[in-house]
């Protein structure tokens, strides 16, 4: 049995708990478990998953969840960019950073859904996030994210002249924009 993990002392509880505690997985099983998840990593922040969790049933239990299609990016994301709107709301101004980062996964050959990398010979996903910060630089949280992987058509040097001919409403440099706005 999951334990949860409202109203410990032990550090993060809390603020994990005030952050993401309003997640609505459709079960309180799977909402347990994220609390639990998000207590592991944030104690073991630089660790894998595998190497975060306390034992190897720890360890299924973390990849069942994340393969539960009851639980999406969306239904973890929410609570948390609630609470960053409510600390935008305290600021005079913000600052909204928009980075992509590549997911290379080309070791993993049987992975399905990967796209072209940078380089010709690596495959994976693009992940772009809009981060927030105060005036002070302080980080106030996630605005929005995006894991994509980029289409095979037009992918390499080769590609780029018909890259250039579409709009940008089909380029994926379009994820600039509608971070913006």
């Amino acid at each position: 049995m999951i334990k949860p993990i409202t109203g410990s002392s032990e550090a993060g509880d809390n603020w994990i708990e005030a952050e993401v505690g309003a997640a609505k997985c459709k079960d309180a099983r799977l909402s347990q478990r994220l609390m639990l998840i998000l207590k592991t990593m944030f104690e073991s922040s630089q660790k894998s998953i595998k190497a975060a969790c306390g034992g190897w049933a720890e360890v299924i239990g973390a990849y069942r969840f994340f393969n539960n299609q009851r639980v999406t990016a969306e239904v973890i994301l929410a609570p948390h960019q609630e609470a960053t709107r409510r600390r935008v709301q305290e600021q005079r101004r913000v600052l909204v950073i928009q980075d992509t980062s590549e997911l290379d996964y080309s070791s993993q050959k049987e992975l399905r859904g990967t796209g072209p990398l940078n380089c010709e010979n690596r495959r994976g996903f693009l992940f772009h996030t809009q981060y927030v910060v105060s005036e002070e630089a302080i980080p106030l949280g996630i605005w929005g994210s995006l894991v994509f992987a980029r289409d095979e058509e037009g992918a390499g040097p080769e590609g780029s002249a018909g890259r250039k001919q579409k709009p940008i409403e089909e380029k994926e440099s379009v994820r600039w924009l509608e971070g913006y706005r």
